[in-house]
């Protein structure tokens, strides 16, 4: 369509651009959302192995 109208931008293909900018956008930032999420995941992971007691098998009490 933008090149049978030699170039220009009609309301229709300009409103069309801007939708798909708006989904790249939000799924790059959904993206980092979820690596941050990871991060935080393995971070609480961590600090709960580090406070963990010492496992002592209950028969050798």
């Amino acid at each position: 369509m933008f090149r049978s109208l030699r170039g220009e931008m009609t309301e229709e293909l300009q409103t069309e651009h801007i939708r798909r900018i708006s989904q790249r956008e939000l799924a790059q930032e959904f993206g980092h959302l979820i690596e941050e999420l990871e991060l935080d995941k393995s971070q609480v992971l961590l600090e709960l192995c580090a406070s963990a007691k010492p496992y002592i098998p209950i028969g050798k009490l």
